[in-house]
């Protein structure tokens, strides 16, 4: 009797997850976000296929994504008027992907898209690492609808807390940059010799304006309520940046400390240059420095990493900063989500500063009392990376179940 053929038993295809990056413009910190998170998806989902769904790719971004996460699909578009994806690789990713996944944002940004998902797909979707600028009907019913609701802040896990999702659903995640490992040391290291700085004698500081200016970034007319950011952003950016002058002046009283500006976006380098740089005594100008573009955000970790301190408008550098084991002092901005409160959510409460409570003697001395290595300092960063592995390896079931694996 002739042998039955042998038939190959058919594999299940794995699961496919379409996450939601939730930049508006693509910059240093939200590179940064968007890598931490893919880091512990695939580090906690080992075998899901990965897609990214991102605004736009500039700056080198893409290119950098790609050579650092060459499993990922990167594809861009949006949903149109009937909540229909508008691109051939979103109109496919809607079809393929198993799970949609809402990033990290200072808000939910993306609550159109989620909810144009579950319209026309019925397939599951949750929320990670998101702050809450405020609790609706309509917000609270898609929340209700999430897989899970993963938060980025205290503030926001109380509020969301009072719709009684249950703790099987209900999270809180750090800013997934602490989890970004790439660290290029090379290009670090080569950019301060060639500036002739040394580790650990000179400290960064990053510049930011109070509002984004996306109609400059875009080369656009500014919208209705961007008119007002615009204002604004001219009202405070003086004041705001004088804070940071006058108590680097202070700073600048330890000898050979030198200043290393570290903008997260293109608009911040002029702004350094206007509001920090230039505002300087003359004499202490040749100590502080500035590039010409902000760096890609491995070199930018790696120049945290070597330096003394890091105070930052930006939560995101004082993210990396810490994440390298070097001190942030974070001073946010009147206007600024919920997402800076995470700092006192990790056991960092003593390194962030209210801008509207600060005083440059004050935010001086405070920045200075953390360039100098303490026990307490040492043990704030040693349980900061405990706390964060504990949440990763906390919500890592979550994911897994939310995705039937």
């Amino acid at each position: 009797m002739a042998a039955c053929p042998r038939t190959a038993l058919a594999r299940p295809r794995p699961p496919q997850l379409l996450v939601r990056a939730c930049w508006q413009s693509f910059g240093t910190g939200a590179v940064a976000q968007v890598a931490g998170l893919l880091t512990m998806l695939q580090e906690e989902l080992p075998g899901v296929g990965l897609t990214l769904w991102a605004n736009e790719l500039q700056q080198g971004m893409e290119a950098w994504l790609r050579g650092n996460y060459p499993h990922v699909r990167i594809i861009t578009g949006t949903t149109g008027h009937d909540g229909q994806p508008d691109q051939p690789a979103l109109q496919q990713a809607w079809r393929e992907c198993d799970f949609l996944l809402h990033g990290p944002a200072g808000s939910v940004v993306a609550r159109g898209h989620l909810e144009a998902w579950r319209k026309h797909t019925r397939k599951p979707f949750g929320l990670y690492g998101v702050t809450f600028r405020e609790m609706n009907d309509k917000l609270a019913a898609l929340l209700r609808a999430a897989a899970f609701v993963f938060l980025g802040d205290g503030p926001s896990r109380a509020a969301v807390a009072k719709l009684d999702l249950g703790a099987a659903k209900l999270g809180f995640v750090p800013n997934p940059a602490f989890l970004m490992p790439q660290r290029d040391f090379a290009t670090a290291d080569q950019w301060l010799a060639d500036h002739a700085l040394t580790a650990r004698k000179f400290i960064c500081v990053v510049p930011k304006l109070r509002f984004t200016p996306y109609w400059e970034i875009y080369h656009r007319e500014p919208k209705y309520a961007e008119i007002a950011h615009a204002r604004q952003n001219q009202q405070f950016q003086e004041s705001d940046h004088q804070l940071l002058v006058d108590a680097l002046i202070r700073c600048l009283q330890v000898p050979d400390l030198k200043i290393l500006l570290c903008p997260e976006m293109p608009y911040a380098v002029e702004v350094g240059r206007q509001s920090i740089l230039a505002k300087l005594p003359e004499p202490l100008q040749s100590r502080c420095l500035l590039p010409a573009a902000p760096w890609l955000p491995d070199v930018t970790a790696a120049l945290f990493a070597r330096a003394a301190g890091v105070l930052s408008f930006e939560l995101i550098s004082a993210v990396l900063a810490t994440a390298a084991g070097t001190p942030a002092l974070h001073v946010r901005l009147p206007n600024d989500t919920n997402q800076g409160q995470m700092w006192c959510d990790v056991g960092l409460k003593d390194w962030i500063v209210e801008r509207d409570q600060a005083t440059p003697a004050a935010l001086a001395e405070t920045f200075l009392n953390l360039l100098h290595p303490a026990p307490e300092s040492t043990a704030q960063l040693t349980a900061l990376h405990e706390f964060i592995a504990k949440c990763q390896h906390d919500n890592g079931p979550v994911l897994r179940g939310a995705l039937g694996i």
